[in-house]
């Protein structure tokens, strides 16, 4: 689980992935088992087909004009606009305009086992203090 607490910065992707004609691209930006962040880019027109993840996804349109259809509701999204989807949602994309939009899909499975992992460190931390006090932490005078 290191990889989730690195930090990392990309800047000037769209000067780096310009957009092509007719053209859809996914660009994965990060990737660990927590959270992956693609950049998604359409050229007016484009669509991806209707689809569903099994993560919990947000999805951002930084750059253009989309139509975003989830379990059927239309939703028109200008830059700045932002989606939440629980896993399992159907959604589909139309560009109504040159577009970029950023998407980060979060491993719920991976949130959990982060958050046992920090349960046990401080359960451990906890467990040291009461050494360190004298204490065995069962309440038996140890």
């Amino acid at each position: 689980m290191d990889a989730i607490r690195m930090t990392s910065a990309h800047t000037a992707l769209m000067e780096q992935f310009p957009i092509e004609k007719d053209a859809v691209e996914h660009h994965s930006i990060i990737e660990n088992p927590l959270v992956q962040n693609d950049l998604v880019i359409l050229d007016a027109g484009q669509s991806i087909a209707e689809h569903a993840s099994d993560q919990l996804v947000v999805a951002t349109l930084v750059y253009g004009s989309i139509e975003f259809t989830v379990q059927g509701e239309v939703q028109y999204m200008h830059a700045g606009d932002v989606i939440y989807m629980a896993p399992g949602e159907l959604h589909s994309i139309k560009a109504m305009e040159q577009s970029y939009m950023s998407l980060t899909k979060i491993n719920s499975k991976a949130v959990d086992c982060l958050e046992d992992e920090e349960a046990e460190e401080e359960a451990e931390a906890v467990e040291n203090e009461e050494a360190e006090a004298g204490k065995c932490g069962c309440n038996c005078s140890k």
